[in-house]
């Protein structure tokens, strides 16, 4: 596992990537934190936002192309929004929703910013 070399598990919160597709919200997302805990543990988890506002739709096209074949990944009509999402504004969507799926705050803290605090402190010695 990534976990037993000292790696790190940062959770997209990309519509794409949840078992509910473009109807994903910020509880699936949840869900899925909660399922990579339970793999990998509360030290070695972190949110991957991917939160990319603003772009224009070329931008889009381009994270969807392998760069190393030049292969079309996935199709984003549109820019991949998670329901409750929408922005950096609305984190505390995303607290509330961890919460929800019944992490203590002291786990929230962790995924939320001290685990990717402490992992790249240790990576960027």
């Amino acid at each position: 596992y990534i976990v037993d070399r000292g790696g790190f598990v940062g959770v997209a919160a990309v519509p794409h990537f949840l078992p509910n597709g473009v109807g994903s919200t910020v509880d699936d997302f949840a869900a899925a934190v909660r399922h990579v805990l339970n793999v990998v543990g509360e030290d070695a988890i972190g949110m991957g936002t991917d939160i990319t506002q603003d772009q224009p739709a070329e931008w889009y096209h381009w994270i969807t192309i392998d760069k190393g074949y030049a292969r079309k990944l996935v199709d984003f009509s549109e820019a991949p929004i998670l329901g409750g999402f929408a922005s950096l504004r609305d984190y505390p969507n995303i607290v509330a929703a961890l919460k929800r799926a019944g992490l203590p705050s002291s786990v929230v803290d962790k995924i939320l910013g001290l685990n990717w605090r402490r992992f790249l402190e240790t990576v960027w010695v």
